[in-house]
């Protein structure tokens, strides 16, 4: 039948398209997809496979920054940052740039040692193959120390409450709340999201374990630190709301090679017992 007309269908585009006249076929995502061939009343059918792309481990998916505790003014510390692919494996071999948001506060070398030179806050930041890690620094002031043969006041009461932190120093405890709730995110870690959001309802929590089971290998967040909107204030059940807007991106195992999604983070956090938690979140 050489003047036959033979018409191509597929079983699932989201895996396989088929071109209807030509039968040229595109894979579009990992699975498999029936490929079928119509002529007149006969019909042909083969399955097609679609593997995902090979992930290359060399390309950076993200820069993890290590802990940095509060500073006090002349102090220096070095910061380490890990690069890896999407895998989460660990990339060597590849050049970090350091910067800092304030290096008026807290000035980094190339080589990730931070100096810390006035009371406040300041981001560092770790960059590599277009991806950026941030870590927040608070630096104290140097506490004055008095000689002994200077008049000075008398011994501190030890039962007296403890100074108030500065707006900056809370400023800075908010920031890393909010930055600890995205890591879980990145690490899978219901345990870590339900520790800095405690009220989370069951139904946040399945969504979120949902997701994680359907992520082969880590969760990439991208998006610019949390704006923290109130003032915050040292005292018990003082409350801050705050806003962020990341990208959340992971390979996934249900089919599809990649899936993004926006994570909005629109949050209350409260003050208790000197430490802050999401209280709730939209």
């Amino acid at each position: 039948m050489p003047r036959a007309r033979v018409t191509w269908s597929s079983s699932d585009s989201r895996i396989a398209v088929v071109d209807p006249t030509r039968g040229i076929v595109r894979g579009v995502s990992a699975g498999a997809a029936r490929i079928t061939a119509h002529v007149g009343d006969v019909v042909s059918t083969i399955t097609v496979a679609v593997s995902a792309p090979a992930v290359d481990a060399t390309a950076v998916a993200g820069v993890d920054v290590s802990d940095m505790p509060p500073m006090t003014v002349g102090e220096t510390t070095r910061l380490t940052a890990t690069v890896r692919n999407a895998l989460g494996a660990t990339v060597s071999g590849t050049d970090i740039q350091w910067s800092s948001s304030n290096a008026d506060i807290a000035a980094v070398a190339p080589n990730g040692l931070v100096t810390a030179r006035a009371p406040g806050v300041a981001t560092i930041r770790a960059s590599a193959g277009g991806r950026t890690g941030d870590r927040a620094v608070t630096v104290r002031a140097k506490e004055v120390v008095v000689r002994p043969d200077t008049p000075s006041t008398p011994p501190p009461n030890p039962s007296a409450p403890a100074p108030a932190k500065s707006e900056a120093e809370l400023r800075a405890e908010v920031q890393t709340v909010l930055t600890t709730f995205v890591r879980a995110i990145e690490a899978k870690d219901t345990t870590l999201i339900r520790r800095v959001f405690p009220t989370a309802s069951s139904v946040v929590m399945t969504r979120w374990q949902t997701t994680f089971n359907d992520a082969r290998g880590p969760i990439r967040l991208t998006g610019d630190a949390a704006q923290i909107t109130d003032t915050p204030r040292d005292a018990a059940g003082a409350q801050v709301h705050a806003r962020a807007n990341y990208s959340a991106r992971f390979s996934s195992r249900s089919g599809r090679a990649d899936v993004t999604f926006p994570v909005p983070i629109i949050a209350v956090l409260q003050r208790d017992g000197g430490t802050w938690r999401i209280v709730s979140m939209q």
